[in-house]
């Protein structure tokens, strides 16, 4: 069974938000360029060597409201695997994203989840949920007023 780091696979995760980096006036200063095509965009995951390691999966939806949900989901074969949860708006007359919140879940190599890891940009605060755990082991902090935070 192929075991890739964990850095691997926090290096994939941020990657999918950290795209591009701009200021703005209210919330994440994080803006990334629009997709310009909704719906499913097949990926795969990938070492520094460029070998496959597993799958990848990239999905854009408009929801009702208008806002642009990503749900993004990437693997290792035989190893962790992340789930990502994001929610955006449109900024620049529609040609930039700016995120709203995320939330991210790793999976161990046996699919155990490992932790949750959520950001609310509008709200300024990010949390950190243990599997199974009671309030007083979630984790909260603030963000940053130049909140450039992404998971």
């Amino acid at each position: 069974m192929y075991r890739a780091p964990m850095r691997l696979l926090l290096l994939i995760s941020t990657g999918v938000l950290c795209l591009v980096a701009a200021s703005v006036h209210a919330g994440s200063a994080l803006v990334l360029p629009h997709p310009h095509s909704i719906g499913s965009i097949p990926a795969g995951t990938y070492d520094d060597d460029g070998k496959r390691l597993g799958e990848a999966t990239l999905y854009y939806e408009r929801m009702p409201d208008g806002k642009i949900h990503m749900r993004a989901a990437t693997s290792v074969q035989d190893g962790p695997r992340n789930l990502i949860n994001a929610v955006f708006e449109e900024i620049d007359e529609g040609r930039a994203l700016r995120v709203l919140r995320e939330d991210s879940l790793s999976h161990d190599e046996n699919g155990n989840p490992m932790v949750l890891v959520e950001i609310d940009h509008e709200k300024g605060v990010a949390r950190c949920t243990p599997p199974g755990a009671r309030d007083a082991d979630i984790q909260t902090i603030p963000l940053p007023a130049d909140d450039r935070v992404a998971n």
